[in-house]
């Protein structure tokens, strides 16, 4: 009997243990956990090979969502799944480990944006918007975010558009929200009068929003009137109330006053002829015999009479005599200048040729419509005449034959 058969046996056997010990890698357990608010699956303990990973999803409870994950495993990588769930595979395992799942409170973001011809910032209440600088910040679920919104000094807020949540500004985040801020430019309307002591004028609202109107109130003083409104802003007057066009821009809103005027009308009275004229200028009566004169305007007439006549006196409006009319226009005034025709000779003298008479008629300077040559009762008239004339002049005055003319 051979002895190598049993070494034979024995080498083999050598063999297939140490085949058997390279077909079994050392093994270790990944034990997962979590601290509260959500899942891991798998939740058991997980047997890994050496220099292999483990792979969990991490699932949050509602309104929960997966933050991070801390133990001993080696570090790994986690991903969103799109739904709130996230897969979390480990690091290469190298020893006994484990896997805790953390969760916290879902967030959502809150956007703010702002619009508008204005300007202005948003702050919100708890902090983390401040828009200009900063216009966005996650939210715990549920928070309640109070917006607030500032205009720029020359500008208005207009109010809130976006989420239906945002129209007060206060938002309640249970998603993601966003909130636009209108901002409308304010422009400014300067007034002005012209003259300046004719009126004033005085616009609300002023400042005025983009795009809106205002009314503008004209006030005359008194001896003034209103002549028209002009100006950039443009618009439309009735009576003083006066209403601007769409405002756009800063503009301006002029009123223009006149002072107030009063006609003087002068009329030519009597049998006679003459002119009246006035200072300051305005009256050539014959000609021109009405004129507007600015209020309290102190206005001087001056009557002249025409040939052969002689200016007997004003009438009308507190004129008197026969002196120059001084007249105020603090109203409308109404004056008559009244002229009368003179007798066709410049004197008559009282006769003082020799004989008896049974009377004498002295006529001087009289006019022709209120005395005459004539002795109604048949006595003698004597008349003397000036030189220059003859008493073929007087015939036709001397009504009795027993008048006499030398």
């Amino acid at each position: 009997m051979k002895l190598f058969v049993p070494l034979a046996f024995v080498g083999c056997a050598l063999a297939v243990l140490a085949t058997a010990s390279h077909a079994q890698p050392p093994q270790y357990t990944v034990t997962p956990s979590v601290i509260a608010d959500g899942a891991i699956s798998p939740s058991t303990p997980q047997i890994i090979k050496i220099n292999e990973t483990a792979a969990f999803t991490m699932i949050p409870d509602d309104h929960f969502q997966f933050s991070e994950v801390s133990g001993t495993c080696p570090p790994g990588s986690s991903s969103n799944n799109g739904d709130g769930t996230w897969n979390y595979i480990t690091g290469k395992i190298k020893e006994d480990c484990t896997v805790i799942a953390h969760f916290a409170t879902q967030q959502f973001r809150l956007t703010v944006t702002t619009a508008g011809t204005g300007g202005g910032t948003v702050t919100s209440s708890p902090a983390g918007i401040d828009c200009g600088t900063d216009c966005s910040e996650d939210y715990d679920y549920g928070t309640v975010v109070t917006l607030t919104a500032t205009a720029d000094g020359n500008s208005a807020f207009f109010g809130w558009s976006g989420d239906p949540d945002c129209t007060d500004g206060v938002v309640t985040m249970d998603a993601p929200k966003s909130c636009t801020a209108a901002f409308m430019g304010l422009y400014t309307i300067s007034t002005s009068a012209a003259p300046a002591d004719g009126g004033r004028v005085s616009c609300s609202p002023n400042p005025v929003l983009y795009e809106e109107t205002s009314t503008c109130t004209i006030t005359t003083n008194p001896n003034y009137t209103l002549v028209n409104v002009s100006g950039s802003c443009g618009g439309t007057l009735a009576g003083n109330i006066y209403t601007t066009n769409a405002i756009t821009a800063n503009c301006m809103v002029v009123a223009t006053f006149a002072t107030q005027q009063f006609i003087l009308n002068v009329t030519l009275g009597g049998n006679g002829t003459g002119t009246v004229t006035s200072s300051p200028p305005g009256i050539d009566c014959g000609d021109d015999c009405s004129e507007n004169f600015e209020c309290d305007t102190e206005v001087t007439l001056t009557a002249t009479a025409g040939d052969s006549c002689t200016f007997t006196g004003w009438t009308g409006s507190g004129c008197a005599g026969t002196e120059e009319c001084v007249v105020t226009l603090d109203q409308a005034r109404e004056i008559t200048a009244t002229f009368t025709r003179n007798f066709p000779w410049t004197m008559f003298m009282p006769a003082t040729g020799p004989g008896s008479r049974d009377a004498i008629d002295y006529v001087d300077f009289l006019p022709i419509a209120a005395h005459r040559i004539n002795n109604a009762t048949g006595r003698k008239t004597e008349v003397r005449i000036s030189a220059g004339k003859s008493c073929l002049d007087l015939s036709h005055y001397l009504f009795n034959k027993a008048d006499r003319c030398w």
